[in-house]
C-alpha cells in the first residue's frame, strides 16, 4: 500500500500538499569529485520526534533526480557525482537542482531538496583564431565601426564570465581607434575615432586583442588591418631589375647569353611573370629566351653575322592579363682572341687569370658552392693576374660580367696583380640557384676566365599550407573510418619531405598519415553528444612547424525519438469548465536540431472535449464541457512528432488521464407526487401519513443528499416532516381540526396549503408551490342520501336475487370496510414553480420549497 502511494505521488504531485513539507536549500561547487557528500539530513531533523530511534527509516526519492544519489551505508546522507556546472545549466547564470525525497517510518515526510550549484573558473576565455586580418579603403569616414569576434567564455557566473577586453598596440605611434565593449547588446567593435592620415603607400596597423575573465585568465589574439590605397597595385606591370642589360660573347659552342629577371610589382610569388622577345629584322630569330627563366641562347639554327660586333634586343616581361614592361639587352661578340688564338696554341698566351677559393666554401672544377643566405659582406673569390712576358701589370684592368645584377658584387683591387670578389647582398635560393661570371683582362688581346657559383639550399623557409583555417561539415553517424582532407603543405626550400601532425585532444578520434597528409576519422559522430571539433593540422620540415586550425560542424540527422518526462499523467478537475481554460502543459524532449528536433502535439483520436495547441503542449477545454453525471473519468492519448515536414519523423507518446469531479449543478425535484395521479389518504385515526419521495440528478453523494423540512402553511402546525425521510406525521391529534379519514389528489384549485422545503446540502434556495385542494359535496348529508340509496336498490332486489343474499351481505361488508369508499370528503394537490426560469449554467439553486393546499375553512371538511 505504502509503494502504491509513492507512486501515485510521483504522478499527481498535487497529492503531495497533503503530507508534511520541510524544505532544505544546500550550495555545492561544480567538478567536486565523485561521492561528494551533499548534505546529512539528520542535522536538519534533530527536532523532530520521529527521528529520535533512526532504525527503521525508508528513504526513497519521489522520481529520479540526476547525478544524485543516497549513500548505500547511510541513507540520511545525499551524494552526488560529479557535475560539470556548464554541460548542465550550459545558457543559465542561476544553476539548480531540484529533488523530492520521502523519509517514512510511522510517518510520511516530504523533503523538497533545492541544491544550488555553485560555478567554478574552470574555463578560460578563449578566441576562435589567432590571427584576424582585414582591409579597409583609406577613404574611411570618421566613426566607422570594425565588428570584433568576440572570444567565448563556458563560464556563465558573473565573477568568472569575461570582464574585459583591452589593445596592446606594441610601440605604435599612430593608432586612430578606439576599442568599445557593450555587454549587454553583445558588441565588440574598433572605432576610427580621426580620419586616417593619407600615406603614398599602403599602411598596416598590427596589433592584440586581449580578454580577461573574473580571475585574470585571460588569451590574446593578433589584428591586421591594412588601409589600401584607393589606386590599387594590381593594375601595375612587373617590373625589370635593370633597364639595360649587357652581356659578351667570348665563344660561339656556348649558346647560353644571359638571364633577364622581373619582379612581381605586387611582391606576390604565386603571380606568374612571362618573357617575350620583340622581334626586330636585325636580330629576327637569333636569339631565343625561356618565356618563364628570362634566360637568352643563341639559335643554332640562324647564321650570326660576325662583322657585327654587338646586337640590341628588347624584352617584355608580362602577366597573364597582358599587362608589361619593356627592358633593353645589348650583346656583345669578341671573337677575336678565340679565331687568332685557337685552343692548340695555349703555350703562346701571355697573361693568365688564377682564382683563388677560400677554404671556407666547397668548390668543383670551375664551380664554387656558396650556401644562401651567407652573412654579407664576405671575400668570396681571390683573383691573381699574371703574365708569361715581363710587361707592366698597371696597364692592365679586370672587367666582370655577371647574369645577374653586378650590386651583388665588389670587385676589389688589392694591388697590380691581386683582386678580391666581395658579396655584398646574400643570395637567395628560392630566387637565384645559379650565377656565371666572367673575369675579362683586355689589353691587345683578350683573357677570359669563368667561373660559376652555385647557391646551396639551406632550411630557412616555413613550410605553409594554401590556407589558416579549414572548415568542414560532416553528417553524424558517418561510416568509419572515413578519410576527412589531404592536407598539402608547401615549403620553398625542397629539402626534406614534410611531417604531418595534429594537435587534438581527441586522439582516439583523429589520426593523421605524416607522410601524405591524409586525415582520417575513427569515430561515428553523435551531434547530441558535441556538435563541432576543432583541432591544428602542423607541417615540420624538421627545423620549422607551422600550424592551420580545422573546425568541423556536426550536421544533425534525425535520430532521436523525443520523450516525456513520464508515461502518464493524471488529471484532476471540475464538471462543466468553461472553454479555453489551460489545464496543463506537456512538453517532450528531443536532443536532435532545429527542425529534426522541433515537436508538434496532438491528440489521438482527436476528442470534443480538449483541444492541445500544437506548438507549445498546452492543453485546453473546448465548448464541449465535461458533465460529470454523464462521464466521470476520460483518458487520451497525446502524441508529439518531429520532422513532420519530411521523412523520417519520429513520434513519442503520453498517456493523459482526467477524473471529473461533481458539482452541485442540478436542483432536487419531487418524484412523489408527481402526477395529478398521485393520491395521498391521511387516516388521522391510526395517523398513517404519505411519505414524500424527492431526487437529485448529482451523482457525488454529498451533492445529491436531500433533507425535508416544512416551514410554512395552513397545515404546518399540524403536520411536520421528517427531515431525512421525507415522511409526514402529525404533531398532535388534540390539536388536529380533522378527523377520520382524509383523501389527498392532484388538482388545481387550491384551499388547503402546505409548503416543504428540500436541501441537497447547500444554500441559494429555488421555491416551488404545492396545493391541497378540497371540494364542497364532502358532507354528512351526502354519506345519508347515499345510504338510503343503497337500502331501497337491496330491498327492491331482494325477491330477485334471493340466491345471491348472503353474497351481497358479504359485499356489504366488504363495502363497509373501504376508506376510499366510506370517505365522502376528497382533496387534490398540484404543484407549480415560484420560479418560472432558471439557468444552471449562471445560478446555483439548491434548495426546493413545495407547498400543499391553501387556507382551511371549517365548513367545508367533514368527517
Amino acid at each position: 500500500m505504502k509503494i502504491f502511494l509513492i507512486f501515485l505521488l510521483t504522478i499527481n504531485l498535487n497529492l503531495i500538499e497533503t503530507f508534511a513539507e520541510i524544505s532544505i536549500e544546500v550550495s555545492i561547487k561544480e567538478e567536486e569529485k565523485n561521492g561528494s557528500i551533499i548534505v546529512d539530513l539528520r542535522s536538519y531533523f534533530n527536532s523532530l520526534s520521529f527521528l529520535n530511534n533512526s532504525n527503521g527509516f525508508i528513504i526513497k526519492f519521489a522520481r529520479p533526480c540526476l547525478n544524485i544519489y543516497i549513500d548505500e551505508k547511510n541513507s540520511f546522507i545525499i551524494r552526488s557525482l560529479r557535475i560539470d556546472r556548464e554541460q548542465f545549466c550550459p545558457y543559465e547564470k542561476n544553476c539548480y537542482l531540484n529533488c523530492d525525497l520521502f523519509i517514512e517510518k510511522e510517518e510520511m515526510k516530504l523533503i523538497k531538496l533545492k541544491i544550488n550549484i555553485e560555478d567554478i573558473n574552470d574555463h578560460k576565455p578563449k578566441f576562435k583564431k589567432n590571427f584576424y586580418s582585414y582591409e579597409f579603403d583609406e577613404n574611411l569616414s570618421k566613426g566607422f565601426r570594425i565588428p570584433l569576434e568576440q572570444a567565448e567564455d563556458k563560464d556563465l557566473s558573473e565573477k568568472n564570465s569575461i570582464k574585459n577586453y583591452h589593445l596592446n598596440v606594441f610601440n605604435l605611434t599612430y593608432f586612430p581607434f578606439e576599442l568599445t565593449h557593450d555587454e549587454k547588446n553583445h558588441l565588440l567593435e574598433l572605432i576610427l575615432i580621426e580620419n586616417l592620415e593619407k600615406k603614398s603607400e599602403n599602411v598596416k596597423f598590427l596589433f592584440e586583442l586581449m580578454v580577461n575573465d573574473g580571475e585574470n585568465e585571460e588569451d590574446q589574439c593578433l589584428i591586421e588591418i591594412n588601409i589600401l590605397k584607393t589606386q590599387h597595385n594590381n593594375y601595375l606591370p612587373p617590373k625589370f631589375d635593370l633597364n639595360l642589360y649587357k652581356f659578351f660573347i667570348f665563344n660561339l659552342n656556348e649558346t647560353f647569353i644571359g638571364k633577364v629577371h622581373a619582379k612581381n610589382s605586387l611582391n606576390l610569388n604565386n603571380q606568374q611573370i612571362y618573357y617575350r622577345i620583340i622581334p626586330s629584322i636585325e636580330n629576327l630569330n637569333l636569339f631565343q629566351i625561356n618565356e618563364t627563366s628570362g634566360e637568352i641562347f643563341l639559335n643554332r639554327k640562324q647564321k650570326i653575322n660576325f662583322l657585327n660586333k654587338s646586337y640590341e634586343i628588347l624584352i617584355e616581361a608580362f602577366y597573364l592579363n597582358h599587362l608589361s614592361s619593356l627592358t633593353a639587352v645589348e650583346i656583345y661578340f669578341n671573337l677575336t682572341y678565340q679565331l687568332n688564338n685557337p685552343s692548340n696554341n695555349n703555350d703562346e698566351q701571355e697573361n693568365f687569370i688564377q682564382i683563388l677559393i677560400p677554404k671556407l666554401f666547397h668548390k668543383n672544377d670551375n664551380k664554387i658552392f656558396l650556401k644562401e643566405n651567407l652573412s654579407v659582406p664576405i671575400t668570396i673569390l681571390q683573383l691573381f693576374i699574371s703574365s708569361s712576358s715581363s710587361s707592366s701589370y698597371s696597364s692592365y684592368s679586370l672587367d666582370m660580367i655577371t647574369s645577374i645584377e653586378k650590386d651583388y658584387f665588389y670587385l676589389k683591387k688589392m694591388d697590380q696583380q691581386l683582386f678580391e670578389l666581395i658579396l655584398l647582398k646574400s643570395f637567395d635560393y628560392e630566387l637565384i640557384q645559379k650565377i656565371d661570371l666572367d673575369f675579362i683582362l683586355n689589353k691587345q688581346n683578350v683573357t677570359k676566365k669563368s667561373i660559376e657559383i652555385a647557391i646551396e639550399n639551406i632550411n630557412d623557409c616555413q613550410p605553409y599550407f594554401n590556407q589558416t583555417d579549414f572548415f568542414f561539415t560532416i553528417q553524424e553517424n558517418n561510416q568509419i573510418p572515413f578519410l576527412l582532407y589531404t592536407f598539402q603543405a608547401y615549403d620553398q626550400d625542397y629539402l626534406n619531405h614534410i611531417i604531418y601532425q595534429i594537435q587534438t585532444s581527441d586522439e582516439n578520434i583523429f589520426s593523421i598519415n605524416s607522410a601524405h597528409g591524409d586525415l582520417w576519422i575513427s569515430k561515428s559522430f553523435d551531434r547530441e553528444l558535441q556538435s563541432n571539433y576543432s583541432l591544428l593540422v602542423c607541417a615540420f620540415d624538421g627545423f620549422y612547424q607551422i600550424c592551420s586550425s580545422i573546425y568541423i560542424n556536426i550536421l544533425d540527422e534525425n535520430d532521436n525519438m523525443c520523450k516525456f518526462n513520464s508515461s502518464s499523467i493524471t488529471l484532476t478537475i471540475n464538471e462543466n469548465l468553461p472553454s479555453n481554460i489551460n489545464l496543463i502543459q506537456v512538453q517532450a524532449y528531443d536532443p536532435d536540431y532545429e527542425q529534426n528536433g522541433t515537436l508538434l502535439y496532438k491528440l489521438s483520436p482527436k476528442t470534443s472535449y480538449l483541444n492541445i495547441d500544437s506548438t507549445t503542449g498546452i492543453i485546453r477545454t473546448t465548448i464541449d464541457s465535461f458533465d460529470y453525471e454523464l462521464i466521470q473519468t476520460y483518458s487520451t492519448l497525446i502524441i508529439a512528432c518531429d520532422n513532420i515536414n519530411s521523412l523520417p519523423s519520429l513520434c513519442c507518446y503520453l498517456k493523459i488521464y482526467i477524473n471529473i469531479i461533481d458539482i452541485n449543478d442540478n436542483f432536487p425535484y419531487l418524484i412523489y407526487p408527481s402526477s395529478t395521479n398521485d393520491v395521498f389518504i391521511i387516516d388521522y385515526s391510526n395517523k398513517t401519513m404519505p411519505r414524500l419521495q424527492a431526487f437529485d440528478n448529482d451523482l457525488d453523494l454529498k451533492n445529491r443528499f436531500i433533507s425535508y423540512s416544512i416551514i410554512g402553511g395552513s397545515l404546518n402546525s399540524s403536520i411536520n416532516v421528517d427531515y431525512l425521510s421525507g415522511q409526514l406525521y402529525l404533531l398532535s391529534t388534540s390539536t388536529i381540526p380533522l378527523y377520520g379519514t382524509l383523501i389527498v389528489s392532484l388538482s388545481s384549485q387550491t384551499n388547503i396549503q402546505l409548503t416543504i422545503l428540500l436541501h441537497d446540502n447547500q444554500t441559494d434556495p429555488q421555491k416551488f408551490l404545492m396545493s391541497i385542494q378540497q371540494y364542497s359535496f364532502s358532507s354528512q348529508l351526502f354519506y345519508f342520501i347515499s345510504f338510503i340509496s343503497i337500502a331501497i336498490i337491496i330491498f327492491s332486489f331482494i325477491t330477485i336475487f334471493v340466491i345471491l343474499y348472503f353474497f351481497k351481505q358479504k359485499q356489504k361488508q366488504k363495502h363497509d370496510d373501504d376508506p376510499l369508499m366510506n370517505t365522502p370528503s376528497t382533496t387534490t394537490l398540484s404543484a407549480r414553480s415560484l420560479v418560472t426560469t432558471t439557468t444552471i449554467t449562471n445560478k446555483k439553486f439548491y434548495d426546493t420549497y413545495y407547498s400543499f393546499g391553501d387556507s382551511v375553512n371549517p365548513d367545508i371538511i367533514h368527517v
